[in-house]
């Protein structure tokens, strides 16, 4: 584990769960545990500035194939189904539950997928995947169909898989899409995807577990 390792020019070595953890964030981002109150399993940046992206990062309970989530999420796991992949469903069922805690939807765009992240070591499987979180302020009674979500933000996640601590990690990069198109010239939405899925692969590979004591 090479914790003394430098930075990446223009990232910045940033700990989290108070030293537990370490990721190289962008430059300048800002934590929003000073400006809010942020839940314990949780670590939010935001840029505050160009394409207004955050970075979530949150601990939570392991899905297992009989789990409420996944069922919840109402996910079918196919006969035979191997580890990867339920380990993929449940990426989604953890997307499922944070979108219908919030009311939103989400759409796959891409993923659920194994990867394996170059420049660290690999405590757990680890898997990636891109969605649309479609927010709703009201829904269509007639024919019960949905008005055009009144904002798209895509989110670009990656879950490692802690076995042992009976965990998963969900790391996400999120970009607001409607309110990037709003603001600027909507050709700027592909460089902003494209930094988007840089800072999520930059965040997967640099990311080091120092000390396994805060999960008991």
């Amino acid at each position: 584990m090479e914790l003394d390792k430098e930075p990446t020019q223009g990232y910045n070595s940033t700990l989290l769960y108070g030293g537990a953890m370490s990721v190289e964030l962008p430059k300048g981002w800002k934590n929003m545990s000073n400006v809010r109150p942020i839940p314990d399993n949780q670590e939010v940046f935001a840029s505050g500035t160009g394409y207004d992206m955050s970075v979530i990062v949150e601990l939570l309970e392991r899905v297992e194939s009989d789990s409420e989530a996944m069922h919840a999420a109402v996910f079918k796991i196919p006969p035979g189904a191997s580890t990867e992949d339920v380990d993929a469903l449940a990426l989604l069922a953890h997307i499922h539950d944070i979108c219908d805690a919030n009311r939103d939807q989400f759409e796959v765009v891409d993923g659920p997928k194994s990867s394996h992240p170059t420049g660290r070591t690999q405590e757990g499987p680890t898997y990636v995947c891109e969605v649309n979180i479609l927010s709703h302020s009201t829904r269509i009674n007639h024919s019960n169909a949905l008005r055009e979500p009144d904002q798209v933000t895509k989110c670009y996640t990656f879950m490692v898989r802690l076995v042992q601590q009976g965990t998963d990690m969900l790391v996400h990069v999120n970009l607001p899409i409607t309110l990037l198109k709003y603001n600027s010239d909507p050709s700027a939405v592909p460089d902003a995807e494209r930094q988007a899925k840089d800072i999520l692969e930059h965040l997967m590979n640099t990311l080091n577990f120092i000390d396994f004591s805060m999960f008991g």
